[in-house]
């Protein structure tokens, strides 16, 4: 453990920093220690200073090897930054974080709020790019990204691996979005970016790099001959011929395009193929909403097929589908963006809705459909399902004008309104909860006495009269 030198040397005496001084000990395995701790110390990179926002400069000196490192960081606008070393290399970075909101489950140990933030290397020799490690503040390990995630992640007492837990899971979920606006901004301007596209990502972040890929399928990424940038499904590599096809006229006649001479060095194999269209069969998907969407293979053909078949086609690359699967890497991502509608948002949940009933979703899907999915309340705002206080009209209550936060988009029956729960939404004015909590009661008084309701209040007292019970007036004492 380290403690406080009371007497340091002179040299360190009202200097500013801190200094960390590891002694050498006396003993037969000194010399190992030493090499080992070396060895250690050798393996910092300059990129250790990117997240430690009050440290400026790192100075490491071995006086048994006699070699000093310096590593300097110098802000050179809000998201970019140069790191120096005392050899004369530069190594400038693009950094760029959001905050999120954290989901209650989570609020009274990790706060209201977390921070995730992404950094990309801005400078490019020619050659391959290394795999960067996964920060969680300082460098955990690599998992196969070519640029650094940094959140504040669970890892075990050892700080050797990220921890594959629901508060890792939650934060996992908020890099797809983030990485892919920050590659479609850079890329023009720094096109080896386009190396950045995660390929064999290692779990448990494996998941996160499939939803990367999705959501960059239709995005411009790729350098067409013409120099504009355009969606993967757009484009072909140049094969050399004697007599080329021109760009022109493989346009109109297949809506391709050619890959830029100068960019297609930049794209391997497999990141190309990465963001390609996928081609799925589904496991126990039979009605999927937007099935357009997804080339998903017709029921009946699969049907139809032997089981030696079904595994030719996992060999050919058409990748298997679960509902899961889909829920989470293709139709909340979907409806999560601003092209959808009231209608699609109200197929989402009565799928959502679906699957639950058959097959309860695990508590990080479930965050997700709130996230994702959006219903119309009383007052006709299509509002997602995590907006607080949002609660479900209840089919006993006369006060329909006064539940301006009731969703009114949903089919009453008790297996939606057992999914409903699940995610978070309430019955308004329920008072069936086992903890003898009341959604809404709070906003309903407060609207009473506003307005100096007493129809309302009347209204009100004859339902209290109806249903309340002991559990409520220990739980609304003041009522």
């Amino acid at each position: 453990m380290p403690y406080w030198i009371p007497s340091p040397d002179p040299e360190f005496t009202n200097q500013l920093g801190t200094w960390f001084h590891l002694p050498k000990r006396d003993s037969p395995s000194s010399s190992s220690s030493v090499i080992a701790a070396g060895a250690m110390l050798d393996s910092l990179e300059p990129s250790t200073l990117l997240f430690l926002n009050q440290l400026m400069s790192l100075t490491i000196t071995n006086r048994v090897l006699h070699t000093q490192v310096v590593y300097r960081k110098t802000w050179t606008s809000s998201d970019r930054v140069d790191l120096h070393t005392n050899m004369g290399d530069v190594q400038p970075w693009h950094v760029h974080g959001v905050s999120v909101d954290v989901p209650a489950l989570f609020a009274s140990i990790k706060g209201a709020s977390t921070r995730v933030q992404m950094a990309f290397p801005l400078s490019f020799d020619g050659s391959s790019l290394p795999n960067q490690p996964v920060f969680a503040y300082l460098p955990v390990q690599s998992y196969g990204f070519k640029c650094i995630l940094q959140a504040n992640f669970d890892l075990p007492s050892s700080r050797e691996a990220i921890l594959d837990n629901e508060w890792n899971q939650f934060l996992l979920r908020q890099f797809p979005r983030l990485f892919v606006d920050q590659l479609v901004q850079l890329l023009p301007e720094f096109p080896h970016l386009i190396r950045m596209i995660p390929v064999d990502i290692a779990p448990p972040f494996h998941l996160m790099g499939h939803a990367v890929v999705r959501l960059l399928q239709d995005l411009p990424l790729i350098q067409a001959a013409s120099g504009a940038y355009v969606a993967p499904r757009h484009v072909l590599d140049q094969i050399e011929a004697d007599h080329p096809i021109s760009d022109a006229l493989l346009w109109q006649s297949c809506q391709k395009h050619f890959i830029h001479p100068e960019f297609a060095p930049l794209l391997s194999p497999q990141s190309l193929k990465s963001v390609e269209d996928s081609l799925f069969y589904p496991l126990d998907v039979v009605d999927v909403p937007f099935a357009d969407e997804l080339n998903i293979l017709h029921p009946e053909y699969i049907h139809a097929l032997a089981p030696k078949t079904t595994r030719f086609l996992h060999v050919l690359g058409i990748k298997q589908l679960t509902t899961h699967d889909m829920l989470q890497f293709h139709l909340l991502p979907l409806v999560a963006t601003s092209k959808t509608t009231e209608h699609d948002h109200a197929k989402a949940l009565a799928f959502c809705m679906h699957v639950h009933i058959e097959r309860p979703l695990p508590t990080p899907l479930l965050h997700l459909v709130r996230q994702s999915v959006r219903v119309v309340t009383a007052s006709g705002d299509l509002t997602p399902l995590s907006t607080p206080h949002l609660s479900l009209e209840p089919p006993e209550f006369a006060f329909s004008a006064l539940t301006v936060v009731a969703a009114t988009s949903v089919v009453s029956s008790s297996s939606a309104f057992s999914f409903l729960q699940a995610v978070g939404l309430p019955v308004f004015m329920s008072l069936h909860s086992p903890d003898g909590v009341v959604p809404g009661l709070p906003f309903l008084l407060t609207s009473i006495v506003t307005n100096q309701d007493i129809a309302g209040a009347t209204a009100l007292m004859q339902y209290l009269d109806r249903n309340w019970t002991t559990q409520h007036s220990a739980t609304y004492g003041s009522v």
